[in-house]
């Protein structure tokens, strides 16, 4: 499955399916629909299509708001998108992914890519999820050692240590 910038084309198919959705099953993000186009203006709208036809949309160079059409869903769209998403990420030297569950039922979708809830953990509040991206750091073996010593809770650190 190959991710790509959206065209005008997929625009258009991309707003008639959230539309049709909003109205059949009264959730999604046709709500979005401003941020949408803008974001195709700016060049920050990518999609999945299946035989020439958008099929799953990702808003942001990063997850922002991710789609997939309902009777697409559970085929891989939404992973295609994620992975695309988390190399331009690692590639950018991005720290953190962040993003809010909505609707609640992406919840799952997202914690199997290894995202973590936090925040509010309300049954009322959409779940909050973060990944924090490691990543392998190239510091050279001869650099000079510093001791550091981390002060107990309710203590601060004192920077630079007084000389004794």
């Amino acid at each position: 499955m190959n991710v790509e910038q959206a065209t005008s084309a997929d625009l258009e198919q991309i707003l008639s399916w959230l539309e049709r959705e909003y109205r059949e099953h009264g959730e999604g993000f046709w709500d979005n629909e401003g941020v949408i186009r803008s974001s195709l203006e700016s060049e920050d709208l990518w999609v999945v299509r299946e035989n020439g036809e958008a099929v799953a949309l990702q808003v942001g160079r990063y997850p922002e708001i991710v789609s997939v059409r309902k009777d697409k869903q559970n085929q891989g769209f939404g992973t295609a998108l994620f992975e695309a998403s988390l190399a331009r990420a690692l590639s950018d030297n991005v720290n953190m992914l962040s993003g809010v569950c909505s609707p609640r039922s992406s919840f799952p979708f997202w914690q199997r890519r290894g995202f973590e809830r936090y925040g509010s953990m309300s049954d009322a509040a959409d779940p909050q999820v973060r990944l924090v991206l490691h990543r392998e750091l190239d510091v050279p073996k001869d650099l000079p050692r510093a001791e550091v010593t981390v002060p107990p809770p309710g203590r601060s650190a004192v920077f630079p240590p007084p000389c004794s």
